[in-house]
């Protein structure tokens, strides 16, 4: 009694409004906790619990118990505005170790009960960081194969879509090599009707982690996949690319082909014209370092649309170990958001993005042409491959052959960044956020709390942690001192000197290595390299903080 009439006295003389702002950083069992106070504080306490729900892979956590009940409950289900599905089985299964795989079965069951959250805004899926299915190595096992990743993404693209069906399921799961798997085709809820599910709202947001590195038609031709990404709602994508693997003979991971194809298939899929003029938000990141080796031609996104082309309405653009060899790469990134209404992109952050300056490469390098679509008079748009490996050397080059002298060349990129940096400040006029440097940073208070509730990335250890910096970018604006208190919660990217202004060169034999202290190369034309990019980086920064002071 006493307790009801202390919330009612607190409710009466605080708005409401304060509550809601308070219970939006707490965790789900503090929320629930305030649902017993009183029906004001209880109706916003629950919308807050149930806003966001955790369908983890987890036996022993029972999250697709959780995620199910929500589902069937008329006063709960259409509360949940976000959802996030993770594949990771819990650490009493060490991944990458040939142990015997526990299919997550009521995971992948409770998936389909996607459909019933007609308000569903916002979703993450979370895949392990270990991919890949054709190894020669017959001992090797791939716990999340590519049947496994297509069950999952095909699963949620049709149920988000509202097109799933129980008989369509068991027909794919017929096709698929899924060990040890139960299914269970009767998820229904009653009194929920077709037209209901098919008349939910589409999404605004999509992230992937660990999108595996190769290019399943599979799911990327499907309707349901076109439904979903090529929706005009969707302006939010966070893609995470991770890559196979060869721990035995690293210097073999350059002929693993599937990720060539995944990131030239990306303007015609994931990037397709229709999403890339849908978009806002896009970030971007892989494992390796990508752009020149796995080469990523963003020329091809949505080509031949005069200002329309590319990413036409964009504002925030998010790369992670992306590579930048080429002049066209500056120029593309300064054409950004010019339909955007807002002078075009407005912010651009860049994770250890570093240039290549100089590479040992299989020779020859490409010196053809591509055609990569019409323009407005209906002439070819052809672009230049010069200076990128040729694809056909990396797939069938014989293996005694790899590493050897006369297979490899030296190439030197004239590229600095000064002049990439100087450019954009004279071209970016809507530009007014900036940032370089290294990974968002995420504490546990905040995966426990406001940003992922019941999530249990602490379990996985700190490297792991790591991984939600293509998420989390913005964090925080300041930086500095991560150890004072008022960044507990998390910090946006470090920009400790050796995090910014990278350059980077190819041994040849694995991918890109970034040398922080650009000590390697000596030519004269380089010699005051270091300060001309400081400089030119202060200078950037001046302008975008002066600009965002002045409310442009």
């Amino acid at each position: 009694m006493m307790a009801d009439s202390l919330s009612s006295s607190l409710t009466s003389r605080i708005p409401l409004e304060v509550f809601n702002e308070i219970f939006s950083y707490l965790p789900r069992d503090a929320l629930l906790a305030f649902r017993a106070l009183d029906h004001r504080l209880g109706a916003i306490a629950t919308a807050h619990a149930f806003r966001h729900v955790h369908l983890g892979a987890q036996e022993d956590k029972g999250e697709h118990e959780l995620l199910i009940n929500v589902a069937q409950s008329e006063n709960l289900r259409h509360l949940v505005r976000e959802v996030t599905c993770d594949t990771w089985v819990g650490s009493n299964f060490r991944y990458d170790s040939n142990d015997r795989y526990p299919l997550p079965s009521e995971f992948l069951n409770a998936l389909p009960y996607l459909r019933f959250f007609r308000n569903l805004s916002a979703l993450h899926v979370v895949f392990n960081q270990f991919c890949g299915h054709t190894f020669s190595d017959p001992y090797t096992s791939v716990e999340e194969t590519t049947d496994f990743r297509y069950r999952v993404l095909d699963t949620v693209f049709r149920s988000v879509a509202g097109t799933w069906s129980p008989e369509q399921q068991a027909n794919i799961d017929q096709t698929l090599e899924l060990m040890d798997f139960e299914p269970a085709y009767d998820q229904t809820v009653p009194g929920v009707s077709d037209d209901e599910i098919a008349s939910r709202q589409p999404l605004k947001a999509l992230t992937i982690s660990n999108l595996g590195d190769y290019n399943d038609e599979r799911l990327t031709k499907s309707d349901a996949f076109k439904s979903v990404l090529e929706s005009k709602a969707l302006i939010d994508l966070k893609l995470q690319i991770t890559t196979q693997a060869d721990d035995s003979a690293p210097e073999n991971e350059l002929y693993l082909c599937d990720k060539y194809d995944l990131f030239a298939a990306l303007p015609t899929t994931w990037l397709s014209p229709t999403v890339a003029g849908n978009l806002t938000t896009l970030s971007l990141y892989c494992r390796d370092y990508w752009g020149w080796n796995p080469k990523m031609d963003f020329r091809a996104v949505r080509p031949g649309m005069g200002v329309d082309s590319g990413f036409p309405s964009l504002r925030v653009l998010v790369l992670g170990r992306y590579v930048f060899s080429h002049e066209w790469q500056v120029d593309w990134i300064a054409s950004l958001g010019r339909r955007n209404g807002r002078g075009g992109l407005e912010k651009l952050y860049l994770d250890n993005c570093p240039i290549m300056y100089h590479a040992h490469h299989l020779k020859p390098l490409d010196e053809s042409t591509t055609i990569i679509g019409k323009d407005g008079n209906g002439d070819d748009i052809v672009v230049s491959n010069e200076g990128y490996h040729r694809r056909d050397l990396l797939a069938h080059q014989p293996p005694t052959q790899r590493g050897g002298a006369r297979t490899h060349g030296k190439r030197y990129f004239p590229l600095q960044w000064h002049t990439v940096l100087s450019r954009w400040n004279e071209s970016m006029n809507g530009l007014r956020v900036f940032k370089m440097g290294c990974g968002a940073l995420i504490s546990s208070s905040v995966l426990g709390g406001h940003f992922l509730l019941d999530h249990g990335d602490l379990e996985r250890g700190h490297c792991t942690i790591h991984r939600q910096a293509f998420q989390y970018f913005d964090c925080f604006s300041r930086y500095e001192d991560i150890d004072d208190d008022k960044y507990a919660s998390g910090v946006g990217p470090s920009q400790d000197r050796n995090r910014i202004l990278q350059y980077a060169y190819f041994g040849g034999s694995d991918t890109c290595l970034v040398d922080r202290n650009r000590s390697r190369d000596k030519i004269p034309e380089r010699e005051n390299t270091d300060s001309n990019d400081e400089l030119a980086l202060e200078a950037l920064y001046a302008t975008v903080e002066a600009r965002r002071m002045r409310g442009q």
